[in-house]
């Protein structure tokens, strides 16, 4: 017997359906009174032209003539549509999530569409602006390639590129004399105006010697790959003390909060400069090794499901922890944005189908709203591939996770959980490793790639 699939039910038909029950936020109000008084106008001339081709749009559920449907899919209002559709059939919490942890792009998308008129007015230009931003976001969206070939950069470093002239002479053997010492060989201490010692002078030595010309790309020493464009950001967020002030190399290091916050894409690089070190490759079978999945993920989640899960689908088959054999990770890391102002670490235990969520403010105590976000991954990643049933448990690790004490370094505290996460370091951080302190040794892992408490 032939089996037909039911029938779509019209957007404004559940619209209908939900506001008999509930309350929109009024935040959505005017988006939704705006896509369904749109729709009552389209179809009211098309009864006036006697026209019945209407048909419903499989993406979005609204309805258009059948003939404009694929052009209709490459609109906003196609993209608005498929959020409201995605937020009236969730859960209380993943609607409030949708509407706080989405893409940035796409929440004002849909908030600042209602707030346009019929004219073209400032509102509609931003909100067209935010659709072509938030479609360029999509386009890039993360999916490592499975290639080993170091020249086929994975989508989620598109702003790095391989640098196509030989690299200076004098910054390479700084590196090699860098690295010829081991890192405890070097000083380093913090007075009350900030950080010194031989580790500073020497890291900054090297980075002055870093050309900003090739900010977005990077470069090879040895098997070390580094990258002006995320050590610069690392570095402006360091208070160096007035100690270090005759070194030519750091004068120029001057603080700067703003620019010091850590962004996606400074992660996707730091995600690559990891993975380049092969702590984890198709030819790594050790499935007890963290995975760390891309910053993008949550909130390509909240929307796109489906494509979320193709994404961390591609990862673990790259690294043969996803075969015809079944599921073989264990380990899952999920670095996440909040509001584009606060990184916390989401990990996921999948031999003891446990999640947790590390917080840099209070890496043992996270919030309900925290744990909520581990939870809604869990339950995804359990229903997609066949897990058992996941609950709270706080993992047990072989080494002590700083706390931040400040209020713009949480991005630096995450990356230092990514590593000493992934490498399995076993060191115990005592309070004087501050900001400034993990910094400087961040940095020194990029250039030395080694890791030792001091």
């Amino acid at each position: 017997m032939q089996s037909h699939s039911a029938p779509l039910q019209p957007l404004a038909t559940i619209i209908e359906e939900y506001a008999a029950n509930n309350t929109f936020p009024h935040t959505l109000e005017p988006t939704i009174y705006k896509l369904m008084k749109r729709e009552t106008q389209r179809l009211s001339r098309q009864q006036d032209h006697h026209s019945t081709n209407t048909t419903i749009c499989p993406k979005c559920h609204q309805q258009y003539h059948y003939k404009i449907i694929n052009k209709h899919q490459k609109t906003k209002e196609c993209t608005i549509g498929q959020f409201l559709l995605k937020w009236l059939l969730s859960s209380n919490t993943i609607q409030q999530h949708m509407l706080k942890f989405s893409e940035p792009d796409l929440i004002k998308l849909v908030l600042e569409y209602g707030l346009e008129d019929s004219k073209l007015s400032q509102h509609s230009i931003t909100s067209k602006r935010q659709f072509e931003l938030y479609s360029q976001n999509q386009e890039t969206i993360i999916v490592h390639d499975s290639s080993d070939d170091e020249s086929n950069l994975p989508d989620a470093q598109s702003n790095l590129r391989t640098i196509p002239v030989q690299i200076d002479p004098i910054l390479e053997k700084q590196i090699q004399t860098f690295r010829a010492c081991a890192l405890t060989d070097y000083l380093i201490d913090v007075d009350n105006d900030g950080i010194y010692g031989s580790m500073v002078q020497q890291i900054g030595t090297l980075f002055s010697l870093m050309n900003p010309q090739y900010a977005h790309e990077y470069f090879t020493v040895g098997n070390v790959p580094i990258t002006y464009y995320f050590l610069s950001c690392i570095f402006k967020g360091i208070h160096i003390s007035q100690i270090e002030s005759s070194f030519t190399a750091v004068h120029n290091l001057t603080f700067s909060q703003n620019s010091s916050w850590l962004e996606d894409k400074h992660f996707d690089c730091f995600i690559y400069l990891i993975e380049r070190q092969n702590y984890r490759n198709s030819h790594h079978q050790d499935p007890s090794t963290p995975v760390i999945i891309d910053p993008h993920f949550y909130p390509c989640l909240l929307f796109n499901t489906q494509k979320a899960l193709l994404q961390l689908r591609k990862k673990l088959s790259k690294f043969n922890l996803l075969s015809n054999q079944g599921w073989l990770a264990k380990i899952l890391l999920f670095p996440i944005s909040l509001l584009n102002n606060h990184w916390i670490l989401v990990h996921l235990d999948c031999s003891t189908c446990s999640f947790w969520t590390f917080d840099p403010f209070s890496p043992t105590q996270p919030t309900q709203e925290h744990l909520e976000i581990a939870e809604i991954i869990a339950k995804h990643i359990q229903n997609e591939f066949g897990l058992s049933v996941f609950s709270k448990n706080m993992p047990l690790i072989s080494t002590t996770l700083p706390t931040q004490k400040d209020n713009y370094s949480c991005g630096v505290y995450v990356l230092w959980y990514l590593l000493l996460l992934t490498l399995k370091a076993n060191i115990i951080f005592h309070d004087q490793y501050g900001a400034d302190m993990l910094r400087i040794l961040l940095c020194a892992w990029v250039f030395h790639k080694e890791i030792t408490p001091f």
